[in-house]
């Protein structure tokens, strides 16, 4: 977790997402059965429009998710993100519509918003 913290702040504080990456891809390495450090490279990612590295994330996720666990939102709220930077915004939403349906209407406003946002710069 501190792995996770520290990825975070040197991205968002100061804006060293190699330095970011490098920490996060520390901490997939050292703790392989854990996802919260492959969520945060993928949120990272994003943040940093990383097609590249939100890829990897979405794929040793995706070896390993089932829809059972706690994370699985995450995981597809991510595919769908991949697919708004790809330029499919119509697969990205409806991967809101069918499966993040359940988040309710605000959270997945906010979705659709963030896809919209994404496909557009």
């Amino acid at each position: 977790m501190a792995h996770s913290a520290k990825a975070r702040l040197l991205a968002f504080y100061d804006y060293d997402y190699e330095g970011a990456f490098n920490e996060i891809e520390e901490a997939v390495n050292r703790f392989p059965a854990n996802d919260y450090p492959l969520l945060t490279m993928a949120d990272l990612a994003v943040h940093s429009r990383n097609t590249e590295k939100l890829r990897q994330a979405i794929s040793l996720l995706e070896e390993r998710m089932s829809r059972k666990a706690q994370s699985y939102r995450s995981f597809l709220r991510f595919k769908a993100y991949l697919l708004a930077l790809d330029g499919d915004p119509s697969s990205a939403k409806r991967i809101i519509e069918k499966d993040l349906k359940g988040l309710g209407e605000k959270a997945v406003n906010r979705l659709t918003h963030k896809v919209d946002e994404l496909t557009n710069p």
